[in-house]
């Protein structure tokens, strides 16, 4: 290794392989929160991030708030389907003929690549365990819903909504607002699915594996989301607008970030809400995470060779024409 005293590349001897970069931090940074800068090879870019989970990006503040703090938390998959436990056995085949409630169970990225999807599952009551307790579960069923688990190099959607009230099961949580106001759940869908939620995402998962991305129950609790709450009615109006326009175009998978013209509309759409600038404050954040081993996972394109359609809506070949 050559390396100075902090701030700096570290590298093999011969100069032919980058491993990231040191970085100098304050004790009380490391002990009083989760702690997220290892999930970045750039310093620039933990820097970014760590600057957005504070709530500010450049000289633009950005509310956020504790996700338990606006949002009630489905239940764990085990008190859904498990064997012994679960209340309910699930099924792929969503037969509405019988008794049972539609759930969102499995994260197939050839088919959940939309922001908008219909149940793919459903869930049966069992005999012998407590309706109220049945019927107690179903009452934390949502529209909107949150991947706990995601490939950054296969999967496309961080979040999606549903036309009716479902429970995510194992790849999937519901997510229940306690802002009922109008377009409150399709603005958290956009966020989520946008650069900067993707960055979060990143930076407060678990990385068991490069490439992947995995939260719990328990980390979800404290994960940044956007405040809706400081927005008002015709900002959540606006928002809304944007989501149903795009609601059924599909995503790229992460890695393919930077030519995604669907998720730049997203980040356009975050950036009008926000007072944000398109350009300087997300498509560096672009070009930067798509050169991320832990998004690309071994699977990112050459960005050096020019591979980079990613624009404004309306402004080149990744925009809305």
């Amino acid at each position: 290794l050559e390396t100075s005293d902090h701030d700096a590349d570290i590298s093999s001897l011969d100069g032919n392989t980058f491993w990231g970069q040191t970085q100098q931090i304050k004790q009380s940074e490391l002990t009083s929160k989760p702690w997220g800068r290892t999930a970045f090879v750039s310093k620039s870019l933990s820097d970014i991030a760590h600057q957005l989970s504070a709530g500010v990006l450049g000289d633009v503040e950005i509310p956020l708030i504790r996700l338990a703090e606006q949002w009630n938390i489905g239940p764990y998959h085990v008190q859904i389907k498990d064997k012994r436990q679960g209340l309910f056995k699930a099924d792929e085949n969503v037969d509405r003929l019988r008794d049972g409630y539609p759930a969102v169970w499995r994260h197939k990225h050839n088919i959940i690549n939309t922001l908008v999807q219909d149940p793919n599952a459903w869930l049966t009551p069992k005999p012998g365990k407590s309706r109220e307790d049945q019927e107690e579960m179903w009452s934390r069923a949502s529209q909107l819903l949150l991947a706990l688990e995601l490939r950054f190099n296969t999967q496309s959607a961080t979040s999606i909504m549903t036309e009716e009230p479902v429970l995510g099961v194992r790849s999937w949580v519901s997510l229940k607002s306690l802002d009922f106001r109008l377009g409150a759940e399709e603005v958290s869908c956009l966020w989520l699915n946008s650069t900067l939620g993707l960055l979060l995402r990143v930076m407060f998962s678990n990385r068991p594996y490069v490439g992947r991305s995995g939260l719990t129950h328990t980390s979800l609790r404290d994960f940044p989301m956007l405040d809706v709450s400081t927005l008002d009615d015709s900002q959540l109006q606006a928002g809304a607008e944007v989501f149903k326009k795009i609601s059924r175009n599909k995503l790229k998978p992460f890695h393919l970030l930077g030519e995604d013209g669907v998720r730049a509309q997203i980040d356009y759409a975050i950036c009008e809400l926000l007072g944000l600038d398109f350009e300087a404050n997300v498509m560096a954040i672009v070009r930067a995470l798509v050169r991320e081993p832990g998004v690309h996972g071994g699977n990112g394109r050459d960005m050096a060779a020019g591979i980079f359609s990613y624009s404004a809506p309306g402004s080149g070949p990744g925009g809305l024409g």
